[in-house]
């Protein structure tokens, strides 16, 4: 949890260095998304274990530190996974991922600028008693996903992507390699 903290620290001290955007260009970008076709697995040597998932919700933030003439946005955001119940398991289970992203302008129709966007990092990976089998551990991993945001005027965002997240389950001798996967849509706010 101290990494978090420092991590945050870190960005917000950032904020207030010598960008190379213009003052009026959006800095900060708040977003909210349902993610829809997740499928979660766990792997262990050949074995593999696929499970069902309720659609879910993600709340993030992102900072953008380098934005090139509109054309290039650079940056680190974090988000929150909402905790996403097993269908027909007991358990629940979360990420926080904290990542890097790059996002390019695509196109630029009218009032819409439309862009890719590539997200890597880090995930925090949590879950509940039930999900690990109480006397199990968890252990983060690699985070990315790719994806559009579409900037409908100067403020309101339309997100569509596609995440990954990996983690590390460990109960008792038995290790299994977790893997996420999920589509979801969203809306933002840059300000």
């Amino acid at each position: 949890m101290n990494r978090i903290y420092f991590c945050f620290l870190f960005a917000i001290s950032l904020i207030n260095t010598g960008f190379t955007q213009q003052a009026s260009d959006p800095r900060i970008s708040f977003f909210l998304s349902m993610s829809l076709e997740n499928t979660h697995s766990l792997f262990s040597g050949s074995s593999r274990y696929d499970f069902e998932m309720n659609p879910n919700y993600t709340a993030g933030v992102e900072i953008i530190v380098i934005n090139k003439n509109s054309f290039d946005k650079y940056g680190f955001g974090i988000n929150y996974q909402a905790k996403n119940n097993l269908i027909g398991v007991e358990g629940n289970y979360n990420f926080w991922p904290l990542y890097f992203f790059s996002q390019i302008k695509i196109a630029e129709i009218d009032r819409f600028k439309i862009n890719a966007q590539f997200n890597l990092g880090y995930n925090f990976f949590n879950a509940n008693a039930d999900y690990k089998d109480s006397v199990g551990s968890t252990k983060g991993g690699i985070y990315y996903s790719l994806g559009s945001v579409i900037y409908v005027g100067r403020s309101i965002q339309l997100r569509a992507f596609y995440s990954t997240n990996y983690g590390n389950l460990k109960i008792e001798s038995n290790e299994f390699l977790v893997k996420n996967n999920f589509i979801s849509l969203g809306l933002g706010y840059t300000f």
